[in-house]
This record gives structure tokens, sequence and C-alpha cells, in this order.
């Protein structure tokens, strides 16, 4: 089965060339539709995946739940750790965001806004895994996120983040991902060389 939006987990599988390894997926949203993880999950990678929105949450434990290499997180994620309101979208599924810009940018429809958790992109290594793969699709939080994040790059050889009209090239070079492996139009999978 094919779980990803534009064949990133093919570009995945193939850079990596073997079915073993750690992920980390920070807005795994349902963790079947759009997942650039879900694949590599199956393959036995342990990962570790972070969703906010309790429905898509809802809908990850169970997809993932005969999984035994699998940790999952309900939190949001951006570059201070706290509480902040989570903007749900009526119409499209999986659509969240702690992304005011993002709402009026979208017109989206919000329909709640519950108070979640926040994690700083660095809590994520406190589980002691080097992460091989990062995937962050965080509606417009990406770029935040990456810049927030240290510790959790250390040992990654590979990202995936979501374009949404940014200038990536030179913040992911600043990390040392500079040789770019695929490019669709709503992702950039970016390697270490």
């Amino acid at each position: 089965m094919r779980y990803s939006q534009n064949n990133e987990e093919d570009a995945v599988i193939d850079y990596f060339k073997c079915n073993c390894g750690t992920f980390l997926d920070i807005g795994a949203m349902g963790g079947d539709e759009y997942s650039n993880t879900r694949q590599l999950a199956e393959m036995g990678w342990s990962g570790v995946m972070v969703e906010p929105d309790a429905r898509n949450f809802e809908h990850l434990a169970k997809a993932v739940s005969h999984l035994w290499n699998i940790v999952l997180i309900r939190a949001a994620v951006a570059a201070q750790r706290g509480r902040a309101q989570l903007y749900i979208e009526k119409d499209r599924l999986y659509a969240s965001t702690l992304s005011m810009a993002c709402v009026k940018k979208h017109d989206m429809q919000v329909i709640a806004s519950p108070v979640v958790p926040v994690i700083e992109p660095d809590d994520l290594r406190l589980l002691g895994l080097p992460f091989d793969f990062i995937s962050i699709d965080a509606e417009h939080m990406d770029m935040e996120i990456f810049q927030a994040g240290d510790k959790i790059f250390f040992g990654c050889k590979l990202i995936c983040v979501e374009k949404a009209g940014l200038d990536w090239p030179p913040v992911l070079a600043a990390k040392g991902f500079t040789k770019l492996i695929l490019d669709t139009p709503e992702n950039l999978i970016y390697a270490r060389p």
C-alpha cells in the first residue's frame, strides 16, 4: 500500500536502501493518507509520530496499533513549549494548525480551537533515538520547528519539509542538508552529503 502524497516514501526507501532505521514524523496526521513514514514503520523501522489534533491522533493510534516499533505523542511542536490554540478546519480532513496566519491565508473555516500541549523540537531527542529521517508537516509551522531544533538533527541523514512557499534551500543548508533528493509540488526532501 502507498501512503505518501507524491511518492516521498519511495525516495526515502530508495535513499536508505535498507529495512531498518529510525524516523521522526512531526504532523503525522492519521498515519495513513499523506504519510511519509508509515511505509517505513511497516518495514520495521522504529519511529516517533507526533500529532496534536485529537481526531487525527485517534485515527493514528488505530492505524498503527499493530506495530510494536512506534511511539505516539499527542502534542504540537513549536519553538517554545507550553500550551497553544490549535485551529481545526471544518471541511478538510486532517487540517489543523497553530498558525493564525495559515488560517487567514487559506480562509480556513475553523470548527474548534482547543488548547493543546506544545513541546519543543529538541524535547523529542530526550527519547534517546537518533533519527535517520525526519518528516515535518505542521501546516505553516515547519520553518519555525526546523530552526528551533538542534539536537533532533544529530545523526539525521534525510529530511522532508513542506514547501509552503518558503525559501528552504539556504535554511536547510545551514544545518548541512544540501543535497536535493526530491522536489514535489508540496514537499522537499534533502540529504546531508
